[in-house]
C-alpha cells in the first residue's frame, strides 16, 4: 500500500508538472488526500487483525496443548500418583514409537510404547488445527501478511511431553517439505 500510495503521488506530480497548469493543483491534492484516507483506514483495518490474531496466539497455543494432553492421556499410564513424567513420541518409517520414563519417591520406571498407526497426523491427534503465520500475499506487490495456516494434514514427527506440561512437537508437511517445531 505504501508503495502504492507513493507511485501514485510520483504520477501525479509528473502529471502536474508537464501540464503546467495551476487549475490542476487542488484536484491533484484531492485525489491524493482521497488515496490516504483510504489507505488509512485499510492500513488500520489490517492492524486490528494482526493485533486480534496476535492477543489470541498464547491462548490457541495453550488450547493446542490441552487437546495434546487430553489425546496422549488415553496412552499414558496414569495409575502411579505424585510421579514426575517424561514421554517422548518418535515417527520411525514403519510405526510409531515412544517411550515413557518416571520418577517417584526414588524409584523410577521406563516403558517403551509402540502405536499401531503407521503416520499420526494433526488431524488424528487432535483434529482441525490452524495457527497464524506470516506470507507473502498482494495483488500488485507482493507484502509480508499474517493469515492463518492449516495445519491438520501435516505428520506429527516428534512428540514430546513432563509433567511440567511442557510440550514439543514437531510437524512435517510431506507435500511441501516444510517442518514446523515448538
Amino acid at each position: 500500500m505504501n508503495y502504492f500510495e507513493e507511485k501514485l503521488e510520483t504520477l501525479l506530480r509528473k502529471l502536474v508538472n508537464e501540464v503546467d497548469i495551476e487549475d490542476i493543483i487542488p484536484c491533484t491534492n484531492a485525489i491524493l488526500q482521497t488515496c490516504s484516507e483510504n489507505l488509512g483506514k485499510r492500513r488500520e483495518i489490517l492492524k486490528a487483525e494482526y493485533t486480534k490474531i496476535e492477543d489470541g496466539t498464547p491462548e490457541d497455543y495453550k488450547k493446542v496443548e490441552e487437546d495434546i494432553l487430553e489425546v496422549l492421556s488415553r496412552f499414558l499410564i496414569t495409575g502411579v500418583y505424585g510421579a514426575e513424567k517424561r514421554f517422548e513420541l518418535s515417527i520411525n518409517t514403519n510405526s510409531i514409537s515412544g517411550e515413557m520414563e518416571g520418577w517417584v519417591s526414588g524409584l523410577q520406571y521406563h516403558y517403551t510404547l509402540t502405536f499401531t498407526e503407521e503416520t499420526l497426523t494433526v488431524e488424528k491427534l487432535l483434529g482441525s488445527l490452524s495457527l497464524p503465520g506470516w506470507t507473502r500475499a498482494g495483488i500488485l506487490r507482493k507484502e509480508e501478511k499474517i493469515k492463518m495456516q492449516n495445519l491438520s494434514e501435516f505428520l506429527v514427527t516428534f512428540l514430546e511431553y513432563d509433567t511440567q506440561k511442557n510440550i514439543r512437537i514437531a510437524l512435517e508437511n510431506k507435500k511441501s517439505k516444510q517442518e514446523i517445531q515448538n
